[in-house]
């Protein structure tokens, strides 16, 4: 349903788009990227090593392509190291697409479940290409603690 919503998203001038926030953070942590091949890559940053459930995570995203991408921040997903995906069954999210421009970055937060344990956790976020000539990219972020 993630990927239906997105590419809806992608396709209907009825979506809230809303442009990238062009401002820098010093306070981001090193980033792991996803590749789509010969297009570059996008990075996601957490804005602080670690943090408690429930709290809203900061995140900085760069787009190191040549290629305009749509997301939302809200589909997001958590895995904890060596246990999987964080389910979350109840999780319902707006009908939005967030535009980021070629070598552009977004500031956003998402919400980290309040019932997750403690340990090492990465979120991902996929991001629609559109243009006909990118990719779809699931971008993954640096390993953060919860604790």
């Amino acid at each position: 349903m993630r990927n239906l919503m997105l590419a809806t998203c992608g396709l209907l001038a009825a979506c809230a788009a809303r442009s990238p926030d062009k401002g820098a953070a010093n306070d981001t942590a090193s980033t792991p990227a996803a590749t789509a091949s010969g297009s570059g890559e996008i990075h996601i940053t957490t804005k602080a090593p670690s943090y408690v459930p429930g709290a809203m995570v900061g995140i900085k995203i760069h787009n190191a392509t040549a290629h305009q991408y749509a997301f939302n921040p809200c589909t997001r997903s958590f895995e904890r190291e060596g246990h999987g995906k964080v389910a979350e069954a109840d999780r319902m999210c707006t009908m939005e697409a967030w535009l980021l421009e070629p070598n552009g970055t977004s500031d956003a937060t998402v919400d980290l479940p309040v019932g997750v344990e403690p340990g090492s956790y990465t979120l991902s976020i996929d991001f629609s290409a559109q243009d006909s000539s990118g990719v779809p990219i699931h971008a993954t972020s640096n390993p953060f603690e919860v604790q």
